[in-house]
């Protein structure tokens, strides 16, 4: 359910030389977790990986609840994104956002604040 993109940066003949720019997740794939009386919390957190800035996009699926939880939940995102991405290198983020290893740490830390029903990984995007 993502789209990789792709940036070129030289091309030798017949050969092109391109580095992954960023990941953004489907309008579908966002689209079949957002149900009826639930919440979608959608949090962006700057993070420098490799010496350059990114925005890592969040959203978070909760049932309906007060603004205390939902303020809680999205300061909990920011600190395990900023703690958990900042350490790794770009093309590690990429394959455990892809395999879902990120989401279901982040998933497991967030249910002790409160309950979720999913927690992705929108989009991982340089800033601009």
């Amino acid at each position: 359910g993502y789209k990789i993109i792709f940036r070129i940066e030289s091309a030798d003949g017949e050969k092109l030389n391109a580095r992954i720019e960023s990941l953004v997740m489907s309008r579908e794939q966002i689209s079949r977790m957002v149900r009826h009386n639930i919440s979608k919390l959608d949090v962006v957190t700057p993070v420098n990986i490799e010496g350059k800035d990114y925005f890592v996009k969040t959203d978070c699926i909760a049932n309906k609840t007060e603004n205390a939880y939902k303020t809680a939940l999205r300061k909990k995102i920011s600190e395990f994104i900023s703690d958990e991405i900042s350490k790794k290198s770009l093309k590690d983020t990429f394959i455990e956002t892809l395999t879902n290893k990120i989401q279901n740490k982040m998933h497991k830390a967030l249910n002790k604040v409160y309950p979720t029903r999913a927690v992705e990984i929108r989009a991982i995007e340089p800033k601009k």
